[in-house]
């Protein structure tokens, strides 16, 4: 575990001392690019990346059922909103450089017969998808304004809901050092897994309830919103910060 906190520690290094990205103009000039595609504005303490819809979120969209918000390529395109070529544990640093904490991911233990969910930690965050809208309006969006339940279509739960740590959190992934690593050690780059949404114990930033993604244990019941989601291939910037700012 020594070595993987030195390679963060190396992470964090770069993100805090990375020169300005070439071209920025004056209005986001303390944006630095401190990872291949990953933006750190320390004087608003945002994290930003761009990803895009891919097009799996619009092949019947009611039938796709959601277990991520945002992934990296090729690993979970046909449940997720978002797919962004960005390394998690690069995203991770740049949370760490803001002076973010990660907590923990969620997962689930056996508890006799019944699986009891174990509920996720960390700093609870504020994520917006920023795009433009084919008639070339900007928009600002939470990513619960494009999920809802199959079915019947019922809103995802708000992050101001009155449930105790309801939101988005910096969990961290799982970090596995040792033979079981697998040469990628930060759980997340291997699975994909930035922004989760289903419980898979690898998520960097999580939602507080946990869901299992097993069918024999619950029903996936979150798919893309076919009213509100933007079609296939536009382009989206997403921003992350603290929630304790607003």
């Amino acid at each position: 575990m020594t070595r993987i906190i030195i390679v963060l520690s190396v992470l964090l290094l770069s993100a805090c001392h990375a020169p300005p990205r070439e071209g920025a103009d004056t209005a986001s000039a303390t944006a630095t690019e401190v990872f291949p595609g990953v933006t750190l504005n320390a004087a608003t303490r945002t994290v930003t990346f761009d990803a895009v819809v891919p097009n799996e979120a619009h092949d019947a969209p009611a039938w796709v059922l959601l277990e991520s918000v945002v992934c990296t390529p090729n690993t979970r395109e046909h449940e997720t909103l978002l797919v962004a070529d960005v390394r998690p544990s690069h995203v991770h640093a740049a949370l760490l450089a803001i002076g973010l904490e990660p907590g923990e991911p969620g997962g689930f233990a056996w508890t006799g017969s019944a699986l009891e969910p174990r509920r996720a930690r960390g700093p609870r965050l504020i994520i917006a998808f920023e795009y433009a809208s084919p008639d070339g309006a900007v928009q600002f969006v939470e990513p619960q304004a494009w999920i809802v339940r199959a079915g019947d279509g019922a809103p995802f739960p708000d992050r101001l809901s009155s449930v105790p740590q309801t939101g988005w959190l910096f969990a961290g992934s799982e970090i596995i050092d040792g033979a079981a690593q697998r040469d990628v050690p930060y759980a997340a780059d291997r699975e994909g897994t930035l922004i989760g949404l289903s419980t898979f114990g690898s998520e960097t930033i999580t939602w507080a309830e946990t869901w299992t993604p097993e069918s024999a244990y619950a029903v996936v019941e979150w798919v893309a919103n076919p009213d509100t989601i933007p079609p296939a291939g536009t382009l989206v910037t997403v921003h992350i910060r603290p929630e304790a700012q607003e």
